[in-house]
């Protein structure tokens, strides 16, 4: 006959293998959808973005002399993102819609969390507004991208022209994201 301890490590014995194999079935459920790499690639496209920002935003701040302290570029960041939330919806009360639209992609472009904050203006933004906000916020940031591609070809090309000329720096100003 079986003791009471080797009944009990029996059934968390049989409870872990429980747990286990409804682990590997919900994983291998969620790995199977149908759009699981769409998500994935999403995610992961969105990550790569954020990287990007912070890694423009703390070359940008060292720069321009400012990158010593992170909380304070941090600090800064979140209040030029309040600044730019409360100009847009200011504009937009005062019925300057295409003003303040610019003003709220700024913010969006800003935020570190954009996912998060368009989920909140869709919720309480109107459709009238939102929809052109969307439109506003791809036309922006494919005017970036294309300008990045742009600008990093003319800095390649004003970096080998200038150090065959001189051997000064080049002083660029710093572009707000």
């Amino acid at each position: 006959m079986l003791s009471l301890g080797s009944v009990k490590l029996l059934a968390l014995g049989t409870a872990g293998a429980l747990f286990l194999g409804y682990c590997f079935y919900f994983d291998r459920r969620r790995t199977s959808a149908p759009d699981y790499k769409k998500k994935v690639f999403q995610r992961r496209q969105r990550e790569a973005m954020a990287a990007k920002r912070r890694i423009r935003f703390r070359n940008e701040a060292q720069r321009t002399g400012a990158g010593g302290d992170v909380d304070d570029d941090q600090l800064e960041m979140q209040t030029r993102f309040l600044h730019e939330v409360q100009r847009g919806e200011l504009l937009i009360k005062e019925g300057r819609v295409d003003e303040g639209l610019t003003h709220l992609c700024t913010a969006i472009n800003l935020c570190a969390n954009p996912g998060a904050l368009l989920e909140m203006l869709e919720a309480n933004l109107p459709e009238a507004l939102f929809r052109p906000l969307m439109m506003r916020l791809s036309e922006m940031n494919q005017r970036e991208s294309s300008s990045e591609s742009t600008s990093e070809t003319e800095s390649t090309d004003q970096l080998s022209s200038s150090s065959a000329t001189t051997s000064q720096p080049l002083a660029l100003e710093p572009q707000w994201h």
